[in-house]
């Protein structure tokens, strides 16, 4: 065996021999913004995900159906992101008492907000639900706009889920950064 090769196995084992002292201890700050990082970011992948479903289904689907798939999809998206959300408020309410940092209050109050909106946009959703079944029914002009006017309201909730989401993963990966 040539002399590089025994120095790199002797570097290999010495590595493989580390004593229990060496291991690496795992920072609970770190680990803690680091769900706040992963948490943020599959929410905010989350929350992409359903325009994409929207725009798809439009072109595809009949208008009932439609209805009938969003509510279906709603809740599982729902329990999902959820348990997505309550990660990310219980660790960044953990980061808020451990750290001095800003930005774990930041993340906290973010995601609290997102918790306050998004369950505005789950009310909003159901209504909108309960018009498009109606309109289906009865075929009224005032159905239409009724659907019209809380589609643009939908649409503000959808936007500010999502100025506030994607402020909500700045914060969480500045305060990896931190960290």
């Amino acid at each position: 065996m040539s002399a590089e090769c025994k120095t790199l196995a002797a570097g290999c084992q010495s590595r493989l021999e580390r004593t229990y002292d060496d291991t690496m201890v795992i920072d609970p700050v770190r680990l803690l913004a680091g769900l706040c990082v992963a948490g943020s970011g599959m929410w905010l992948g989350g929350l992409l995900t359903v325009p994409i479903l929207a725009l798809t289904s439009a072109r595809l689907i009949d208008p009932a159906t439609r209805t009938d798939l969003f509510v279906a999809f709603g809740r599982g998206f729902a329990v999902l992101m959820g348990v997505v959300l309550a990660v990310v408020i219980v660790a960044a309410s953990r980061l808020d008492v451990m750290s001095d940092d800003p930005m774990a209050t930041g993340v906290l109050a973010l995601s609290l907000t997102l918790l306050a909106t998004t369950s505005v946009g789950v009310l909003q959703a159901r209504r909108m639900s309960r018009l498009r079944r109606s309109v289906a029914r009865d075929g009224s002009a005032d159905g239409d706009q009724d659907v019209h006017r809380n589609a643009t309201v939908a649409l503000a909730l959808r936007t500010t889920i999502g100025l506030i989401s994607v402020a909500q993963l700045v914060m969480a990966v500045v305060l990896v950064g931190n960290g």
